[in-house]
């Protein structure tokens, strides 16, 4: 406890200040008891009696000291109280309830028999992302199948993802070749770009479009004009030791374009060339199975 008091006197001047300008109770004597002698007339007696003196200049203070008392240590309590520091208080207010989650209204009966979109193909070899999604697109469009006769000789392998149809043709000597049959929808950027694609997978240099008609022959058959390039690599790109070889067809549709692609061995390919175009000649398209 500090040494000021109880009141905290050194923290408050205001309440050093009124403490010590409060009125103070005095002690006043007792008032005096004056005796008086009254002498009575028919006995002619003397009656002894007492009377209070009246004390002259008495104040309110005199009067009632312990109100005054009380006056004073209320309004030191008050302002004991108005000279505290304030009191810091601190509170954990409650974290707002999570979100609710969104609800969704139900789907519809339509939504749910749709079934969901196809996933994407992941791009063959040489093929550009944006090719095989072309790919996905017409899978997914229903364009309708290609059929054709088999030549002797040659194996018909299953179809794939990304492929409407495989022919594969060997040589006893073990160098193979084989056709891969593709569509995809529009003309996937035009004949030079096919032409320059089929060329880079076989480490050729482009051609530009005034030589490109130089590279490309048709070929009139049931199912339409076919276009066809031929090219053959410099370096040996097939085990090091064999020259690759490529024998491009396509026939443009109004929304879709066919490819048919004889690549393999060039020996073996130039030996099979006459086989090929005839192969295109038994080419066409309609709704079923080979």
């Amino acid at each position: 406890m500090p040494s000021s008091g109880l009141f905290g006197l050194s923290h408050c001047p205001l309440l050093a200040q009124t403490l010590r300008a409060a009125p103070t109770a005095h002690a006043h004597p007792a008032p005096e008891t004056r005796f008086a002698l009254h002498k009575s007339k028919p006995a002619e007696s003397f009656n002894l009696t007492t009377q209070p003196a009246r004390p002259a200049n008495i104040d309110m203070t005199t009067r009632c000291p312990f109100l005054l008392s009380a006056v004073a240590l209320l309004a030191l309590l008050l302002l004991n109280t108005a000279c505290r520091e304030p009191r810091i208080r601190t509170y954990d207010a409650p974290k707002d309830p999570p979100p609710a989650p969104l609800q969704l209204p139900p789907a519809s009966a339509d939504a749910a028999a749709t079934p969901p979109a196809p996933a994407a193909m992941p791009p063959m070899a040489g093929m550009s992302a944006e090719d095989a999604a072309r790919a996905g697109v017409a899978a997914a469009a229903g364009a309708p199948h290609a059929h054709w006769t088999v030549p002797a000789g040659w194996q018909e392998k299953p179809a794939g993802a990304m492929r409407a149809g495989t022919l594969a043709v060997s040589a006893p000597d073990g160098r193979g070749a084989e056709v891969a049959v593709t569509v995809f929808p529009g003309d996937v950027g035009g004949d030079l770009a096919n032409v320059n694609r089929w060329r880079g997978q076989l480490q050729l240099p482009p051609v530009t479009a005034a030589q490109l008609s130089s590279v490309i022959t048709t070929l009139d058959a049931p199912a339409g004009l076919f276009l066809i390039t031929d090219m053959t690599s410099e370096a040996a790109l097939i085990d090091g030791k064999y020259k690759s070889r490529t024998l491009g067809a396509w026939l443009k549709q109004p929304e879709r374009t066919w490819f048919f692609k004889f690549s393999g061995e060039a020996g073996l390919i130039g030996e099979q060339r006459e086989t090929f175009l005839a192969f295109l000649q038994t080419v066409s398209f309609h709704d079923g199975r080979h």
